[in-house]
């Protein structure tokens, strides 16, 4: 829920001062850190400017959906935005559960803390 509100926060967010500094931490971190580092815990130092974001998202929710009732451009290519990375995160979520599935069901088995996994 986190990931699809921040990206419709950042791109319904007002562009100011604090909107500018969000988008360069998380290009920096992006860019140094989470492709050289690909483990899913070095992620999670990107949640909470995700948070901050979903939140400046979810404030202004109602005005963008008035403005895309109205015709404004700029909220429906927020809208469309929004719907296109929600359908992408679900699919690449989906994805990653059922290529994982023999993995998890091993888990969940009664002999899981046995299965000897790395993780």
């Amino acid at each position: 829920i986190v990931l699809p509100s921040a990206v419709f926060g950042w791109i319904a967010g007002s562009k100011d001062a604090a909107w500018w500094i969000a988008t360069l931490l998380l290009g920096w971190y992006v860019g140094v850190h989470v492709l050289v580092m690909a483990e899913e815990r070095f992620h999670l130092a990107l949640v909470p400017i995700l948070a901050a974001l979903a939140g400046a998202g979810m404030s202004r929710r109602v005005e963008v959906w008035t403005a895309a009732r109205a015709g404004r451009r700029w909220a429906v290519r927020a809208l469309v935005l929004t719907a296109a990375v929600y359908l992408l995160a679900f699919a690449n979520w989906g994805f990653e559960l059922r290529s994982n599935a023999p993995r998890f069901s091993t888990l969940l088995s009664p002999a899981g803390s046995s299965a000897g996994y790395s993780y």
